[in-house]
């Protein structure tokens, strides 16, 4: 099998094997609750974020899902958390971004207006400025409420 055959499968069948982090079905369900509106921003290639949507059934939370490659602007750029809140039909004032990444995810978010909360997963370590909202753990997001 050649290394390009392998590569496709990888970005074909990888998103199929998501998993949520621990107790993010928990806030989902609790935001949803609450009437929410929620959205997803995430960068990647188009097949491999819909199959992890679709794996882990996100469209069912989700109001809106943009990913990079399918608008053509990634995070950290604002443009595409601009887009978000224009899908949204919100105020950059009334939306908290919530990822994983403290440059991509939260210095983009905050940079376009948005108030970013870094779940600290491990996945990523801060080389700029730390962000100021840190969660240990995603559920302790439903504290800030």
């Amino acid at each position: 099998v050649s290394a390009d055959i392998l590569h496709q499968h990888w970005h074909a069948r990888f998103g199929e094997a998501a998993t949520f982090f621990p107790g993010a079905e928990r806030v989902l369900d609790e935001l949803q609750r609450l009437d929410v509106r929620m959205g997803l921003v995430t960068n990647g290639g188009s097949l491999m974020q819909r199959a992890k949507v679709a794996a882990l059934g996100l469209d069912r939370f989700m109001s809106t899902i943009l990913i990079s490659a399918e608008v053509g602007v990634e995070k950290p750029d604002a443009a595409i958390f601009h887009l978000a809140l224009e899908k949204l039909r919100c105020e950059k004032s009334e939306v908290w971004f919530v990822g994983d990444h403290p440059e991509f995810d939260i210095q983009g978010a905050e940079e376009a207006g948005l108030r970013g909360y870094w779940v600290r997963t491990g996945t990523a370590v801060a080389s700029g400025r730390t962000p100021a909202r840190q969660l240990k753990i995603l559920t302790d997001l439903l504290d800030h409420i």
